[in-house]
């Protein structure tokens, strides 16, 4: 069974996971009736091209759920941002996708709701903005109250331990660098 609306973010951040690790770009995203075709440039090392069967596509999307809050994004998100939060709107919006191709200035996409068939471009401005009002609305963002683990109590600085002071180690007769002390 295809991966159809309600699907898509987890299965397109997990793709934009493996295409941020083959430093992709140039990236295009074709779905057809026995999977996905993927192609893309490698940084200064040509061309890769790979096809996903559907029971790859829905590996990808156990992976992805598998992984949640195990991947240090990069800077700027990064593919796996941009195409988790695409996958968003596709979900939102009940659209089933067709097609993407990575442009210098965001992604051009083909989606189809029945019979009415769209195109429409995603800005990499538009993907940051809708990514970060996203970001800000998950539990545990600013002006929520923090999670039970991120709660800091008062410490009283008389009560810290403080450890125990070695002979010979200067710390009774410290008189500034140790290159001073050596006179170098």
């Amino acid at each position: 069974m295809p991966v159809g609306p309600g699907e898509y973010a987890d299965v397109l951040r997990a793709l934009g996971r493996l295409l941020d690790a083959e430093f992709a770009m140039a990236v295009e995203v074709v779905v057809g009736p026995d999977g996905w075709d993927v192609s893309w440039r490698k940084k200064g090392l040509g061309s890769d091209r790979r096809h996903f069967e559907e029971s790859a596509v829905y590996g990808l999307r156990s992976f992805a759920g598998q992984s949640r809050g195990t991947y240090k994004e990069q800077p700027g998100g990064g593919l796996a941002e941009q195409l988790r939060t695409l996958g968003q709107e596709l979900d939102e919006e009940g659209r089933v996708l067709a097609r993407i191709v990575q442009e210098p200035d965001g992604l051009l996409v083909t989606t189809s709701r029945g019979a009415d068939v769209a195109e429409r471009k995603y800005l990499d401005e538009e993907l940051a903005a809708a990514s970060q009002r996203r970001r800000e609305g998950r539990p545990g963002a600013s002006g929520e109250a923090p999670s039970r683990l991120t709660v800091r109590r008062p410490v009283n600085p008389a009560k810290i331990p403080t450890p125990p002071r070695a002979e010979g180690w200067g710390h009774d007769d410290d008189r500034g660098p140790l290159s001073r002390r050596l006179g170098k």
